[in-house]
């Protein structure tokens, strides 16, 4: 059965991947861009992670930013696919490079979803981790040079942002040095950052990313990683920016399951960006508070009476049922049937 899943699974990646090894990137003409067998965007978890270019994975400390990251890089390695996404690295190699946590710090969290995952240490082989470097851009370009990779992962971004993160011009300086090792080498260089303090309690968003505009703007993936309100091992990856993502997986979260040994593993659901900020006390806070409008309306009484006796005004009340319908209503009625 496992041999059989893993050959349907390298048919379908033969499929969909498209073999960029002999493309220059750096100069083409229209007649080139005509005639080659690019249809779309290369991927390497397809539809969401590009191949070539940069990207970024951020969250409030402690939501499991850097465990995904590092969770990526294992199953680019082992050539698995990532709940619904499919794997279509090419080197099947990635590099790690951890600025906060040293090797003491992370011996043990790898050791933790390897044997999760079942798997030995030669199986890992693949992966390589830099805890410190004088010149990053350097090494990586070194690495790469070597042995070309998949994936890099940068964690996190604040530690090679040495300049200030909230002025656009540096930011973009420092990103552009990332832009072009990533289209020489062909590989996803990804960004473990932080957000905003006050993004917290908000919804998903582009801009709940720490720094300037700049950042968000200059990368063409955004990921933000979110703790359910409700159940904080349940996790939802939420992609705020996507230039090559169907707008379909831009609505809602991809929701999954932060397990001890921190892994993710997909539950198979999805949930709107706008009631991920949602608790269950005040969602059924304003369920009663819609059947209780919904009643009054079937009894005949109009908005500026039912506003009236809620002591609000009937513009509120129309904006109450519109906006409880929008985020609840047709999950109710997939319920019923």
């Amino acid at each position: 059965m496992i041999e059989a899943f893993e050959n349907m699974n390298k048919e379908i990646n033969k499929e969909n991947k498209i073999d960029i090894e002999d493309l220059d990137f750096s100069y083409a003409t229209g007649e080139d861009l005509i005639n080659n067998d690019i249809t779309e965007v290369p991927m390497l978890f397809h539809p969401i992670l590009h191949q070539v270019g940069m990207a970024s994975i951020y969250g409030s400390s402690d939501v499991g930013k850097s465990s995904l990251a590092r969770l990526l890089c294992i199953l680019v390695v082992l050539g698995y696919n990532f709940g619904e996404f499919i794997n279509q690295a090419i080197f099947k190699r990635a590099i790690y490079v951890s600025l906060e946590d040293d090797l003491f710090a992370i011996s043990p969290l790898f050791k933790k979803q390897a044997k999760a995952l079942g798997l030995n240490a030669s199986q890992l082989k693949g992966i390589e981790f830099i805890f410190f470097s004088d010149n990053i851009i350097q090494e990586l370009d070194e690495l790469l040079s070597a042995n070309p990779a998949d994936l890099v992962v940068v964690d996190p971004y604040s530690q090679v942002c040495s300049k200030d993160m909230y002025k656009a011009n540096e930011v973009r300086d420092v990103l552009s040095e990332y832009q072009r090792l990533a289209v020489k080498h062909r590989c996803l260089i990804i960004f473990v950052h932080h957000t905003k303090k006050h993004s917290i309690s908000s919804s998903p968003d582009k801009n709940n990313a720490l720094g300037s505009q700049a950042f968000e703007a200059y990368l063409r993936l955004l990921i933000e990683v979110k703790s359910n309100i409700n159940n904080p091992q349940k996790k939802h990856v939420c992609i705020t920016k996507g230039n090559y993502v169907p707008t379909e997986y831009k609505k809602e979260s991809f929701d999954f399951e932060f397990t001890e040994d921190l892994i993710y593993k997909s539950l198979g659901t999805r949930t709107p960006l706008d009631r991920l900020d949602i608790p269950e006390s005040k969602e059924n806070d304003l369920k009663e508070e819609y059947e209780k409008i919904i009643k009054m309306k079937n009894e005949g009484m109009t908005l500026r009476d039912i506003g009236k006796k809620l002591k609000i005004s009937h513009v509120a009340v129309s904006k109450k049922i519109s906006n409880y319908e929008t985020k609840f209503k047709s999950d109710e009625e997939e319920e019923d049937e």
